[in-house]
């Protein structure tokens, strides 16, 4: 019973990443500057300034 679970579980998740967590991924790797800005937008959080 627990194996039948745990089998549909890993089914319905993804094998490899989307196209999209590509994209996000290296456009933070090339950016890192930006999760700073955007959190400092969304004043999630209080953050350092960037210096470009």
């Amino acid at each position: 019973m627990i194996s039948s679970h745990r089998e549909r579980l890993f089914d319905s998740v993804p094998h490899m990443p989307s196209p999209r967590h590509d994209f996000l991924v290296r456009l933070f790797k090339e950016n890192p500057e930006l999760a700073v800005e955007i959190l400092r937008d969304l004043k999630a959080c209080r953050s350092p300034t960037t210096h470009g």
